[in-house]
């Protein structure tokens, strides 16, 4: 558990390539408990045997996540992975804070964004290419 956020102790990462992979190793130095996601096996066994839990569905890591952190390549896949079919939207069953870490289209971000106020989520979608349009 982490001394600076009692409460939070279970943080997912999804996207687990170069910087998704530093985030959840730090984030597990930091006290949490982290598991992670990716469909490339490449990224999965760069983090095996590192204390990250890989799942194998979107669906396992919402049923288990306080927090949820986004480190995905284009606005396409965000949009898939959050409001897609298997989504995180679809599975979304208690209240979760999500995180974009990515560089996103704003427009994208804002669809995100208002899809989720259907669920009881927080959510804290900010990209570099959204802050300058979102003043």
């Amino acid at each position: 558990m982490s001394q600076a956020f009692p409460d939070i102790q279970r943080v997912a990462v999804i996207g687990l390539g170069n910087m998704g992979a530093g985030m959840a190793l730090s984030l597990q130095r930091a006290g949490f408990s982290v598991s992670g996601f990716d469909p490339s096996p490449a990224a999965r066994e760069a983090l095996a045997g590192k204390g990250i839990t890989l799942l194998d569905s979107l669906a396992e890591l919402v049923a288990q996540a306080q927090v949820i952190v986004l480190s995905l390549p284009t606005s396409d896949i965000i949009e898939s992975v959050v409001l897609g079919e298997e989504g995180i939207v679809a599975h979304a069953s208690q209240p979760t804070i999500l995180l974009d870490t990515s560089t996103a289209d704003p427009t994208s971000t804002r669809r995100i964004a208002e899809a989720r106020c259907a669920v009881c989520w927080s959510c804290l979608l900010y990209t570099s290419d959204a802050a300058d349009d979102m003043q």
